[in-house]
């Protein structure tokens, strides 16, 4: 069966299209591109044997954990807060996909999910499409180079580690350790890649966001209590989520230790709540 799968993979080489050819066209594609043919016909090849599959599971689990929540009901469980507010003030509840980076795998929730991609429809192939393209690129980016404060080190200098000749050149199977330029701490972080890492870095959520979206205006539609604002939170957090299957509520602004002025005005404020796949 080695032998076979050796000979298979063998016969996928193409020695006209490298995984640098692959990156460029993830980073060049991802906005825009419906067409997944490409994702499909070179993940396992860059990645690793079973990866297409197991990432679009992935994005599709989290679709369907989309299509079963009720932004209604959270919205009317938000309308006392909003009576507070300014009805100027932008105020908008949404699904995303929350995420951060592979090497903050052990922190505590608050600190790993640092961004969001809004997912307005799920019935929105280009979206869906555009998650996918992110997370291949993102897998696949740590293991052609390292950027230092200084220099750059080139993970990929052989024609054998460029078109992957080998799985040992696959990105689940990278080997960082023989690059004896790099220091502790890019050794430290390199350590905690993985493919797993970093597809377990992208979770489905629920965003309360008040005024971030018109983050240039937001200043004109006055200012808000952050203290207020999260006493009335946490009076009705058991109800806006309610309805949900979820792991976290994910509070801004630090909310454990906050080193400023709590007392002067904030104009947007956003929240965020870690569903369970």
């Amino acid at each position: 069966m080695r032998i076979k799968n050796y000979i298979q993979f063998n016969e996928s080489v193409n020695l006209d299209y490298s995984i640098f050819d692959f990156y460029d066209y993830l980073r060049n594609n991802h906005f825009s591109n419906s067409d997944i043919s490409q994702l499909e016909r070179w993940t396992d090849h860059f990645v690793g044997d079973g990866w297409w599959n197991k990432i679009k599971s992935h994005v599709d689990r989290m679709f369907e954990i989309f299509s079963e929540v009720d932004l209604n009901h959270i919205n009317n469980a938000m309308l006392e807060i909003y009576d507070n507010l300014s009805d100027e003030k932008e105020k908008n509840i949404y699904c995303a996909v929350i995420y951060g980076d592979y090497d903050r795998v052990n922190d505590k929730n608050d600190l790993k999910y640092n961004g969001t991609m809004p997912v307005f429809n799920t019935d929105n192939s280009n979206r869906k499409s555009y998650i996918l393209h992110n997370i291949i690129f993102e897998i696949v980016r740590p293991t052609l180079s390292h950027s230092g404060l200084r220099d750059e080190v080139s993970f990929r200098i052989t024609p054998e580690s460029e078109y992957v000749t080998d799985k040992k050149y696959q990105c689940e199977n990278f080997d960082f350790s023989k690059f004896t330029e790099l220091k502790d701490y890019e050794i430290r972080k390199l350590k905690l890649y993985s493919p797993e890492n970093v597809l377990n870095a992208y979770q489905p959520g629920i965003v309360i966001d008040i005024g971030s979206w018109s983050s240039t205006t937001n200043h004109q539609t006055g200012g808000m209590s952050l203290l207020s604002l999260e006493k009335e939170l946490d009076e009705r957090i058991d109800l806006i989520t309610a309805e949900l299957d979820y792991e976290e509520v994910l509070w801004p602004f630090s909310r454990k230790e906050r080193y400023f002025d709590t007392s002067s005005p904030i104009y947007d404020y956003t929240l965020k709540i870690l569903l369970k796949m």
